[in-house]
């Protein structure tokens, strides 16, 4: 009897969980091989960091596998391996310091460029401890835009004209998105940075086609430019349209370069995202750098 009450209390586990298990794993294989090329020469050191993953969903009990993850939100948990793989490509462009601002197509890219940015202010305080708080700030700077937005892109315009007006504080720009379908949306914001005389490289969580097809089809919007990838072939990233974590949207049929407040954001959802990007950010610092 006591068997078939314990039996009856399981959970089975469903294939959206199944699928965020498979992902989760494939994360921590890609970050024990990163993990093995940097301390090849360090053997001790290896055995002590190198992850021991379990299921972020188990049968059992829901609470049981809250405790095993240091995410609160299984969203942007879900998207370690893209984020490890872009931070990956993007490391020499971070070392030689090739940006020196960031901008965000938001919404939910809101949520890929705080994590860059992280390691990015990581970086710059190792490198000029030298330097004030403020002018080590003074070297990154991030703008939020709603990018492609407006319906059919009617903010082309306002985006250009507000970063006409930044034009003199830009040296290079990194336009960072969170995914990539046809690549429509992009190639409008980057039209509208072009228009302002805005030099800048295309960084991406997750492209749903290969690379070379946006390369291809969309040349003068990633044809001659660095093009910074975490996955290809991917279906839309958990964090996609994630309004309720990035805490902004955008007003479709108003003419505005930067995204509004979500009627509907939670402080304490915001909060846990804000969280765990700092989790997700330190994770890939302390990986790849």
């Amino acid at each position: 009897m006591e068997k078939f009450k314990r039996v009856n209390k399981e959970r089975v586990k469903s294939k959206k969980e199944e699928e965020a298990d498979k992902k989760y794993f494939k994360a921590k294989e890609i970050e024990k091989e990163l993990l093995k090329e940097r301390f090849k020469n360090n053997p001790e050191i290896l055995e002590q960091v190198l992850p021991n993953p379990k299921p972020l969903f188990i049968k059992e009990s829901k609470q049981e596998s809250d405790k095993e993850s240091k995410y609160n939100r299984k969203e942007i948990e879900a998207i370690k391996e893209d984020f490890l793989l872009l931070v990956r490509n993007l490391k020499e462009a971070i070392r030689n310091e090739e940006y020196d601002v960031l901008i965000s197509d938001d919404t939910s890219a809101r949520l890929v460029t705080l994590a860059i940015r992280e390691i990015l202010k990581e970086e710059i305080e190792k490198k000029y401890t030298d330097l004030s708080s403020e002018s080590r700030r003074d070297k990154l700077k991030t703008f939020f835009i709603a990018g492609g937005g407006g319906k059919d892109g009617v903010n082309l315009k306002e985006v250009a004209d507000y970063f006409s007006k930044k034009r003199g504080v830009i040296k290079k720009a990194l336009l960072i998105t969170e995914y990539i379908a046809s690549g429509k949306s992009l190639e409008r914001l980057a039209y509208a940075l072009e228009a302002a005389k805005i030099d800048f490289d295309i960084a991406a969580l997750a492209i749903e086609k290969d690379e070379s097809f946006y390369v291809d089809n969309l040349p003068e919007t990633y044809s001659g430019r660095k093009f910074y990838i975490g996955s290809q072939h991917r279906a839309e990233p958990e964090i996609y349209a994630a309004k309720n974590l990035s805490g902004v949207t955008k007003s479709y049929g108003h003419s505005s370069a930067h995204p509004y407040l979500y009627s509907g954001r939670s402080s304490s959802e915001i909060k846990e995202a804000r969280e765990d990007i700092k989790i997700l950010a330190k994770e890939g610092s302390n990986i790849i750098f």
